[in-house]
């Protein structure tokens, strides 16, 4: 058994930096690396240089789930662990990914807890054992020990956060990949519950741990913000395309999900009315709101779906800093 581990990355280079070298600190060596880069220069570039890793750069545009597929294509690996490059793995990371893996009864995916350390003082759990609704409804953190929904239960699944989410890749390579409407949020919530959907099994590993330091990027425009294009976009795309029931009736509920109480014009409004932001950014997000919209409605009824298709693997490069 081969593992590939994939690193995304988008401007972000001293983020990265941490990320490569808590990959060399790992008790298990057995593995290599690839890191797709979408950043603006090469600096990103220049931190992978002192490492044996497999590095892409790609310069056409800022899409996760297309950096995701790249990195899937380029990897010789069996299984597939997802790291964010503002992440750090525990040394034991990848030895707990072999051994889950290893076994006879191996799932299709894992997904591990996200520790959030950007208060070095106060770590919170970030992510623990979430699941999701077919409509795109979301909880982070449930008992660790919940294992109804692995196979999906009363409409909800097991989903991991792309932080610290691994694959089995005849898994996600019969699954045609990751959407690439989703250029960020949902991406690997919809790929889980494709996953889980067509027979696949998915399990929560409470001690499989990465430590997250959230920077700024695709969603996070600046410390507590939110990009509400993408939000809107991909909430209402999601729900109408793994939502259940009569059409006229999932159409109705997929609106519901981003034109009712737990919605974005509603937390807009929430945060306006207790002035968390003024007017003008309340107007603006609102039209940004209203556009992701009608592009999630377009995309989710009249465009066709779309799956990757994936080349033969690259030669196996075994991950090492280069002077060692």
């Amino acid at each position: 058994m081969k593992i590939t581990v994939i690193v995304n990355t988008l401007n972000r280079p001293e983020s990265l930096a941490l990320c490569l070298e808590s990959l060399r600190k790992q008790t298990y060596k057995d593995f290599e690396v690839v890191v797709v880069d979408q950043s603006r220069n090469r600096r990103s570039k220049a931190v992978c240089k002192p490492y044996n890793l497999k590095y892409y750069r790609i310069r056409k545009r800022n899409n996760l789930s297309v950096s995701r597929n790249y990195g899937i294509n380029m990897a010789a690996g069996d299984v597939l662990a997802f790291i964010d490059d503002d992440a750090q793995a525990r040394e034991d990371w990848i030895e707990r990914i072999a051994a889950a893996f290893s076994s006879e009864e191996a799932p299709d995916l894992i997904a591990g807890r996200v520790i959030d350390v950007s208060d070095p003082e106060n770590p919170v759990t970030q992510f623990q054992n979430g699941i999701v609704s077919s409509f795109g409804y979301t909880e982070d953190i449930r008992p660790s020990d919940e294992r109804r929904y692995g196979k999906g239960h009363a409409g909800w699944y097991l989903r991991p956060m792309g932080a610290n989410m691994i694959l089995r890749k005849q898994a996600a390579v019969a699954a045609g990949g990751f959407d690439e409407f989703y250029e960020y949020i949902h991406d690997e919530t919809d790929i889980a519950v494709r996953l889980i959907k067509n027979g696949g099994t998915a399990v929560y590993d409470d001690q499989l741990i990465v430590e997250h330091n959230p920077a700024l990027g695709r969603n996070r425009k600046k410390r507590g913000g939110t990009n509400w294009f993408a939000l809107a976009k991909n909430n209402l795309y999601f729900a109408l395309k793994n939502g259940t029931g009569p059409a006229p009736l999932k159409i109705l509920r997929a609106l519901w999900r981003v034109l009712g109480g737990r919605g974005p014009y509603a937390t807009l409004l929430q945060m306006f009315v207790h002035r968390r932001i003024w007017l003008v950014a309340f107007v603006f997000n609102v039209l940004k709101v209203t556009a992701g919209i009608a592009k999630g409605f377009n995309g989710g009824l009249l465009k066709r779906r779309r799956t990757r298709t994936f080349g033969e693997p690259t030669e196996y490069v075994l991950f090492a800093k280069r002077h060692e």
